[in-house]
């Protein structure tokens, strides 16, 4: 009988406990507000993943900038970070446990808040990953540049270096948009820092003599000398033969052609001495090629059989990019 009552003392005792414990259902004006938010946060969580799979046409890989990092880490560290999710819960929560409604939506408000800092730090994040290149990946254009041709390669310019480090602090700190001017500033020296480079390489070794047969027929008249060297007279515009993937990537470059020249004024092989670093620009290059006429070279007036060296570059104007 005493051990009866003992347990039905317990029972009676632990109904009194959870019973003072539990949470009173919430105010249905808070409720709604509360799941609001709920469903404008999963709207959020969701925008983040597909901003990873926007990154430059959705790889299964994303790519790493010159930091070695991703644009999913750089979201995974300032858009909806353990930080913020643990501040915008204690919010909700205490939205949730409010007597007045009023209580409760100034506590959403600044959830709300929060959530959108993060938003648009995730805009920011994008831009520079996506509306900025090709300075997140400059090293790798560079390291490629001196690959293809097989040379050694050089120490980039130390402007390059000194705007990647201001570039890498505000990265390191959440300053996107900063980053963004920076990267501006990086693409705007590239350009000619890979143009010298691109000369250097010309000048430091000897070419392979790898000449390939032209694809399309040469003209059938005689172009006249007009000079002692042939000469590149025309082409079609290089920006109609620009890789449209090359132009969403931002990607420049020059290629440095040589072609044999016969006395008619056809050329009628060529190589590619100095690659750009990448292949679709070099692609593009010999495209070109099929377009372009010349002259020949010429001893005291007679056409003669030679050669030609001259770069195709590949630069995007404001219109274009």
């Amino acid at each position: 009988m005493k051990l009866r009552l003992t347990t039905r003392c317990v029972a009676v005792c632990a109904t009194l406990l959870f019973a003072g414990c539990s949470r009173p259902p919430a105010n249905p004006e808070i409720q709604a507000a509360v799941n609001a938010y709920d469903q404008e946060i999963a709207q959020i969580e969701q925008w983040r993943v597909k901003l990873v799979g926007a990154d430059a046409g959705a790889r299964v890989e994303p790519e790493k900038d010159f930091r070695g990092r991703t644009i999913d880490d750089d979201l995974k560290r300032w858009v909806l970070s353990d930080e913020s999710r643990r501040e915008m819960k204690d919010l909700r929560e205490r939205a949730l446990a409010s007597e007045y409604p009023a209580d409760a939506k100034q506590l959403l408000a600044q959830a709300h808040h929060r959530a959108d800092e993060d938003i648009a730090r995730g805009k920011s994040i994008w831009a520079y990953w996506n509306s900025h290149l090709p300075a997140p990946y400059w090293r790798r254009y560079w390291n490629e540049l001196y690959s293809a041709n097989g040379a050694r390669e050089e120490s980039p310019d130390s402007m390059l270096v000194a705007i990647e480090a201001r570039l890498t602090r505000s990265l390191d700190s959440g300053e996107f948009d900063s980053a963004a001017k920076e990267a501006e500033e990086l693409n705007a020296v590239l350009g000619e820092a890979m143009n010298r480079a691109t000369d250097r390489i010309y000048h430091s070794r000897e070419p392979v003599m790898d000449f390939m047969p032209r694809k399309t027929a040469c003209a059938r008249d005689s172009v006249r000398p007009s000079g002692e060297k042939a000469r590149l007279v025309r082409g079609e515009s290089i920006d109609s033969f620009y890789p449209a993937e090359a132009i969403k990537r931002a990607e420049r470059g020059s290629v440095v052609l040589r072609a044999k020249i016969n006395a008619a004024g056809c050329a009628t092989s060529v190589m590619i001495q100095v690659h750009s670093g990448v292949s679709s620009l070099d692609a593009a290059a010999l495209r070109w090629f099929e377009t372009a006429s010349f002259t020949p070279a010429s001893n005291q007036g007679v056409p003669i059989e030679s050669t030609l060296v001259w770069k195709v570059r590949f630069e995007l104007r404001d219109d274009a990019g």
